[in-house]
């Protein structure tokens, strides 16, 4: 079987070994010399807090969600050990 990205043809899926799989996240804002503008809660129009966050997401989301500093974050082994299994594919 022909290579497809050789034929200028995107690859469908892409398989990764156990050995490529990812261990961060990559966090692009970070490297944003212009930081986004803070997300809004939308009953108030104020910048949203970590508390108002954390009625939606659990703490180490909430953290990672606000993060504007931290470039690599560490995916949790339970996870890479998910991603081992099953990988969502675009």
């Amino acid at each position: 079987m022909a290579d497809k990205t050789k034929t200028g043809e995107v690859p469908y899926k892409i398989i990764l070994s156990e050995k490529e799989i990812p261990d961060c996240w990559y966090n692009v804002r970070a490297d944003m010399k212009n930081k986004p503008a803070p997300m809004l809660d939308p009953g108030t129009m104020k910048p949203v807090t970590a508390e108002a966050l954390r009625h939606v997401f659990c703490d180490e989301a909430v953290r990672q969600e606000m993060d504007n500093e931290t470039r690599f974050i560490p995916i949790p082994e339970e996870i890479r050990n998910f991603y081992k299994m099953y990988r969502p594919a675009p």
